[in-house]
């Protein structure tokens, strides 16, 4: 009786905890399908109301049960604070869901959250103007999604590893990753959502190598799939391709893709994009001629720059706007003292430095002073020069590396034609030993049945014989004698009857 009391309250507690677990899973299950419908619903708002998003999101996470899902949400609260400009905090919370997923990286799930986070990592580190941090950490993303089967922020991964090397001016690498993020969105088959930022990313690539027909070409492709992307990538394409009419001198044009990007940065928390964006409206507007629009827009730009203008940059640049501004108001003197102010030009790209040198050759030029006015047109020209070589070679590189890959492409369709050829054959070979096969069974059938038949007609043949050698061998026994007394007694008793 205690052997089967200690059965019995075993199989209870057993298919308890059965039910328990059974309980757990799917409250598990329902966490999963809630995350991911949260995530449907507020992911494309963090750009335009970050705030908004990230109180939904804390408020949901404190309720997570399942802790995959509470860290999935963290790292989205981490973009969240990004959006903020609080990088700080965004640096913080992405360090926690690192932390954890790297203690569990065991899971499927929580590799592939890594691999969200350090995306993220490097999107941070990329805005800090920490591009060899950035690529680093970027890199160990790929690293970690090969051996992962959720892939679906690869395409991610590689386009922000093809922005670093465009800010690097490094070209090439720039547009092997875009064109890698270009195969993995179609073997990945998700949709046109990523081809829009695959395509503003290279027409932005060929716009910085001059190379205009192609980059048009990328931007209407871009125009063309342009309503399923995010409020920041509209305005990157907006921006960019108020640049390509800037690079055309289409001003008017320009003109109206600046103002574009400038409504849709109105719903950004980062004043930094606005500044962008307001900085180019008073470019446009010096070189239209409209000197009152054009101090409006770089007085806000310089503004909403707020400590970021005190970066060497920026300074430069806004200081290079505010010379043209003075020179067409013929404001000489504030022309040359911001033309002539002190900047450390190790840090200033090499195209504003040219800019500035045209600037003081105008300068020099309404003063009259010729001589100067020749040296700093001949600066210019030679600063020109050297830009124009290192994006001939830049050019000469992207191409032969574009090339070479669509080369290596190439051979990889003609191995797998070949092998579809190869596969052709084989299956061909096949089907000839199936109808040999066939044919050879049916043969055998057919003999087998003929056999079959000449066996039967064999021995109706013989049973036929036995019958007749019985019936010969009883009508030889039967003696003449015998049979002639029995008629002789019957006939007597038939003649009875007249007939």
């Amino acid at each position: 009786m205690n052997l089967l009391k200690i059965f019995l309250i075993g199989f209870i507690v057993l298919g308890l905890s059965n039910s328990c677990s059974c309980r757990l899973s799917k409250e598990s299950d329902e966490e999963v399908l809630l995350t991911d419908s949260i995530l449907a619903v507020y992911q494309d708002s963090m750009a335009e109301a970050p705030q908004k998003v990230l109180d939904v999101f804390s408020g949901k996470r404190l309720h997570m049960q399942d802790s995959l899902c509470f860290y999935l949400l963290l790292s989205y609260e981490s973009k969240c604070y990004y959006y903020l400009n609080r990088m700080e905090d965004a640096f913080r919370t992405n360090k926690e869901v690192i932390r954890y997923c790297t203690d569990h990286a065991s899971f499927d799930r929580s590799r592939a959250l890594l691999a969200e986070a350090f995306n993220n990592q490097g999107v941070y580190w990329q805005e800090l103007g920490e591009r060899d941090s950035a690529i680093r950490v970027l890199k160990s993303a790929i690293n970690i999604l090969q051996m992962t089967p959720n892939r679906n922020v690869l395409t991610s991964v590689y386009i922000n590893l093809a922005d670093c090397h465009l800010q690097k001016g490094d070209y090439p690498q720039c547009g092997f990753y875009y064109r890698k993020a270009l195969l993995v969105a179609d073997s990945l088959a998700l949709g046109y959502r990523d081809h829009f930022a695959i395509y503003s990313g290279l027409a932005k690539l060929y716009l910085e190598l001059e190379n205009f027909p192609e980059a048009n070409e990328y931007f209407v492709k871009a125009e063309q799939i342009g309503n399923s992307c995010t409020p920041y990538e509209r305005y990157f394409f907006s921006n960019t391709r108020g640049n390509y009419y800037y690079n055309t001198k289409e001003y008017e044009k320009a003109l109206d893709w600046f103002r574009k990007a400038d409504r849709i940065t109105e719903a950004f928390p980062q004043p930094l994009y606005k500044a962008i964006v307001r900085g180019n409206l008073g470019e446009i507007f010096i070189l239209i001629r409209q000197p009152d629009s054009a101090r409006f827009y770089l007085d806000d730009a310089r503004r909403l720059f707020g400590k970021a203008y005190e970066q060497a940059s920026f300074r430069y640049y806004m200081n290079g706007l505010y010379a043209s501004l003075a020179l067409l108001e013929n404001d000489l003197s504030q022309a040359e003292r911001l033309l002539s102010s002190a900047h450390d030009l190790n840090q200033v790209n090499p195209l504003y430095i040219y800019y500035n040198n045209r600037r003081m050759e105008e300068l020099y030029y309404k003063k009259k002073d010729y001589r100067k006015a020749y040296e700093f047109k001949d600066k210019a020209d030679m600063l020109n020069d050297s830009l124009r070589n290192v994006k001939v070679r830049n050019s000469l590189a992207e191409i032969d590396f574009r090339y070479r890959q669509d080369t290596t492409l190439l051979k990889m369709d003609i191995q797998l034609i070949n092998a579809r050829d190869e596969m052709s054959r084989w299956k061909t070979i096949a089907y000839y030993c199936v109808l040999l096969l066939l044919l050879s069974l049916l043969a055998s059938l057919c003999w087998i049945l003929y056999r079959q038949r000449k066996h039967e007609k064999q021995y109706w043949i013989q049973m036929a014989t036995m019958n007749r050698l019985r019936m010969a061998v009883v009508r030889n026994r039967i003696s003449p004698h015998f049979i002639f007394n029995a008629l002789n007694i019957i006939l007597p008793t038939f003649r009875q009857y007249d007939i």
